[in-house]
């Protein structure tokens, strides 16, 4: 559905910064100013991937290039270069500049070329996506919200002189590189804190991260090795371990009584109280999100009674999405789980959370992924699952482990949390040196430029009339013209 109140009355009611002016700025419709060109729709059937024009689709709107090309006829008027600001015409209206290649503008797509007599390219760029994401909030749709070139045109968009336009460009871009080289620096903190959770893992189930531990807690005797670890079937390379621990393949740390396996085939349709069953969207990585559990009826729950929950076990994802592995919380206890998860109920004598971080690290997630088959979905079989080789020290030193890894891990989530802060203040930051760019408080005005210099300006009132004054006069070069015919008729004549 498209926009159901006028442009004018959204700004004029609007409480948002970026849509405001100062006091000695006037407005302009965006038609008075620029031009708009809505995109072309062209045949599909030309669409392809390998030869011809590229063409900028809806989607490609804020992207720096298109996987679509184009290969047939068209019109040059609809090419878009590098630099034409452009706006998604449906969606969330995304407005950006283009910075890909020479490319062709297609359907729901539009052009918007400022005459730059009177604005500037760069301000408009700056200051037209505040205005769009209003429209946007104001716009109703029960699927995909459109926007209309007409809504567009009447913009009213803030028009300060032509000199102060662009030196308010100038600043607004010198404090917005600096905020998106702090963004920068911010996104490369989540792959950096993956990095070091995962080299956590790497020294804690190696024996690495508890060195001076044993050192200062000397345990006599060493630990039981299996024989067949490692295998012909072990072709992934498996750290070397301290003396005193042992490797053991996931069933021998199991349960004897209770099996490893998966649960429930068909969920069915969500039931109200019904039994909570966790699906691999559910099991991540060493935690288990329960923000959307789905319940399932007791009846189908109950055929597979066997991966009924009673807490501590581990949790493996082991179709779909791999990589998830989580210990069972006791307040999960009753809790079922999907063919997708599988079970490892771990015999009491071991640490489950230790299991659950040694099957995490890279190490056994390798492991498994070289037993993982499918291609469009993948899966791993409860064979190989029970082969799984684990690095496994005594259970005194296991609870030690899992004490340094949640410090660490601690510190690593205290990090996130500053870093989503942080994240926060940036998006706040821009927002607020736009706001103040839009308010003129961000550099003078030209009416106090011209006081302290002692010169005079042409203000934002006169700027205006001359928009005007223009826009008459091809209004008035484009009216045709009444011309009498003889015998007193009059006829229309095309100037």
């Amino acid at each position: 559905m498209s926009l159901v109140i006028s442009v004018k009355q959204i700004v004029d009611e609007s409480a948002n910064p970026l849509l405001g002016i100062d006091e000695s700025w006037e407005r302009v419709l965006l038609s008075n100013v620029a031009h708009v060109l809505n995109g072309f729709a062209f045949k599909s059937k030309l669409f392809n991937n390998d030869q011809g024009r590229p063409l900028l689709r809806i989607r490609d709107v804020g992207a720096a290039q298109t996987e679509t090309l184009y290969d047939g006829p068209y019109d040059d008027r609809y090419l878009v270069e590098r630099g034409d600001l452009v706006i998604g015409m449906d969606g969330d209206f995304k407005c950006a500049p283009w910075t890909g290649p020479k490319a062709l503008l297609n359907q729901r797509v539009c052009k918007i070329t400022p005459n730059t007599d009177y604005y500037d390219a760069a301000f408009l760029a700056h200051v037209l996506p505040g205005y769009l994401s209003a429209i946007n909030d104001h716009t109703s749709s029960s699927t995909v919200k459109h926007l209309s070139s007409r809504s567009v045109q009447e913009i009213p968009l803030p028009l300060p002189p032509l000199a102060e336009q662009k030196r308010i460009v100038v600043k607004v871009e010198e404090l917005l590189a600096r905020v998106n080289a702090a963004r920068e620096r911010l996104a490369a903190v989540p792959a950096i804190l993956k990095r070091f959770r995962q080299s956590v893992l790497a020294a804690a189930c190696s024996g690495r991260l508890t060195e001076d531990w044993r050192q200062e807690n000397p345990i006599s005797g060493v630990t039981v090795r299996d024989a067949s670890v490692p295998g012909e079937e072990d072709r992934v390379a498996l750290p070397s371990i301290p003396p005193t621990w042992g490797w053991q393949r996931t069933e021998a740390l199991c349960d004897p009584d209770r099996p490893i396996t998966y649960g429930v085939i068909k969920l069915g349709p969500p039931v109200e109280s019904g039994v909570p069953t966790l699906r691999s969207s559910d099991v991540r990585w060493l935690h288990i999100d329960s923000s959307g559990i789905k319940t399932i009826g007791k009846e189908i729950a109950d055929d597979y009674s066997r991966t009924y929950l009673k807490g501590g076990e581990v949790l493996v994802t082991v179709r779909g999405t791999l990589g998830g592995v989580a210990v069972v919380p006791p307040e999960m206890t009753g809790f079922n789980i999907s063919r997708e998860v599988a079970m490892l109920p771990v015999d009491t004598s071991h640490v489950a959370d230790y299991l659950a971080l040694t099957i995490a690290c890279r190490t056994s997630q390798n492991w498994l992924s070289s037993k993982a088959k499918g291609v469009a979905y993948t899966g791993v079989n409860i064979r190989d699952l029970k082969r799984l080789p684990l690095a496994i020290p005594p259970e005194t030193e296991s609870q030690e482990v899992v004490r340094r890894v949640d410090k660490l891990f601690e510190l690593a989530d205290a990090i996130e949390t500053r870093l989503t802060a942080a994240v926060i203040r940036a998006e706040k930051l821009t927002q607020s040196i736009l706001a103040k760019a839009f308010r003129g408080q961000l550099v003078p005005t030209e009416a106090e430029l011209a006081r302290r210099e002692g010169r005079d300006y042409e203000p934002a009132s006169v700027l205006l009339e001359r928009i005007k004054a223009e826009r008459e006069e091809q209004a008035a070069k484009k009216k045709p013209a009444v011309r009498k015919r003889a015998g007193g008729r009059k006829r229309v004549a095309e100037r």
